[in-house]
């Protein structure tokens, strides 16, 4: 299925689109070192600023995963647990399973998906186990980055995403 990763950069770039039987490939070739702190965002891949399936933007977690579920489709796993950054009560995680996108029989041209969404938050974070192997993390950027990583993607929406897949 079709990912597009926006990567943390020094000057931010539209999506990079792989696919995800390709995540750990992805992982093995860019994936830098859990942030502690101290380090220099440059124009290398390696940190994930926002993740796109079928449309649905997802940023600001720690850690990323991607399974590959074949024709079945995806799922994407991103949680935050840095108490260091974010407190104690702050801790979350969601897993989204995304089947392929189906056109509806009565419409002929509506485009239909049914997205499984698996939450947890701190009280029931015990409950969460995360995967181990082929995780990306994130990394905390300024507001002016923030910006800038934003305004340099192109592809945004769910009806982008449908005319283009």
């Amino acid at each position: 299925m079709k990912i597009l990763i926006q990567w943390t950069k020094a000057n931010p770039e539209d999506w990079t689109e792989i696919s995800s039987a390709d995540w750990m490939t992805v992982i093995a070739t860019r994936a830098k070192a859990v942030p502690i702190g101290g380090e220099v965002i440059d124009n290398d891949p390696g940190w994930i600023y926002a993740i796109n399936v079928q449309g649905m933007v997802s940023g600001s977690a720690d850690h990323y995963h991607i399974e590959d579920l074949g024709v079945r489709g995806c799922r994407v796993t991103m949680w935050v647990d840095d108490l260091e950054d974010r407190g104690i009560g702050e801790r979350w995680a969601r897993i989204w399973t995304f089947p392929p996108l189906n056109t509806i029989a009565s419409t002929a041209s509506g485009i239909n998906t049914a997205i499984i969404q698996e939450k947890f938050f701190d009280a029931d974070f015990s409950r969460f186990i995360p995967p181990i192997e082929g995780v990306v993390h994130g990394i905390w950027v300024s507001d002016e980055q923030d910006v800038a990583h934003e305004q340099a993607r192109g592809l945004r929406g769910w009806r982008e995403w449908a005319n283009g897949d």
